[in-house]
């Protein structure tokens, strides 16, 4: 998959070497002015007035352009990998208390056993189980989702970071100032959607296990005996690398 996003990096932002409007003219200078490369004719033609340089003289500069621009990326690549680790090490701690406020609940359910109808009990026991269950599945599957947006992500800007690193080592002249433009405003569109992807607050819940007062369950029926629980959803927090 990451060598077809490259592909498609490479397709999409490599233009043709030829001259479109004198065909068969090799393409000799670049125009910063218009931001295009020209051949000699348009050049005499239409560009004698503009910021023109051989495309030998340009290209060294443009590849240093393009090596900064694909630094930036792999520094995004590298911040989701940490945003990955931080929501694996979250999905660990989840399942954690899950697993605390089960062993909770059965703990309440051997209380109760010489005291209230053990199937009344196995009963309530039993909702609150899938109560939590319930809670369990939701949430992981809101982490599952947050991290295969994150490895997609990743993918893409380690795969334009790839291309950037191929244009750079062996993409001709031609090729460089034909692609750099839209390679710099590519890079532009991913940083923007990879600082609004870290600013994005997330959402943290926390799952409680609450036995109700005796004097409660004398007097209310229709109450677990067991107790209660809930997801209170906390204050939503800002992503640990913004």
């Amino acid at each position: 998959m990451a060598e077809s996003l490259q592909k498609t990096e490479k397709q999409r932002l490599v233009s043709k070497i030829s001259c479109t409007k004198h065909i068969e003219k090799p393409l000799n200078y670049y125009c910063s002015e218009c931001k295009k490369i020209v051949c000699f004719t348009c050049f005499t033609e239409s560009h004698t007035l503009h910021d023109c340089n051989d495309m030998p003289s340009m290209v060294e500069k443009l590849r240093d352009k393009i090596e900064k621009k694909a630094k930036k990326i792999s520094t995004y690549a590298n911040e989701m990998l940490l945003m990955r680790d931080d929501t694996e090490k979250k999905k660990a701690d989840f399942l954690k208390e899950i697993a605390e406020q089960e062993q909770k609940i059965h703990e309440r359910n051997k209380e109760l056993k010489h005291t209230l109808d053990q199937r009344t009990i196995d009963r309530h026991t039993k909702s609150l189980l899938d109560e939590l269950s319930v809670m369990k599945s939701k949430h992981l599957k809101e982490m599952e989702s947050a991290m295969e947006e994150i490895d997609r992500c990743c993918l893409i800007l380690k795969s334009f970071d790839a291309y950037c690193t191929e244009l750079r080592s062996k993409g001709s002249a031609s090729e460089i100032c034909s692609s750099v433009d839209e390679l710099i405003a590519r890079a532009d569109d991913l940083e923007r959607e990879h600082e609004a992807f870290i600013g994005r607050p997330h959402k943290s819940v926390e799952i409680s296990f609450q036995v109700p007062n005796s004097a409660n369950v004398l007097q209310n029926s229709g109450i677990n005996f067991v107790g209660k629980v809930e997801g209170n959803m906390l204050r939503p927090y800002l992503n640990v690398l913004s």
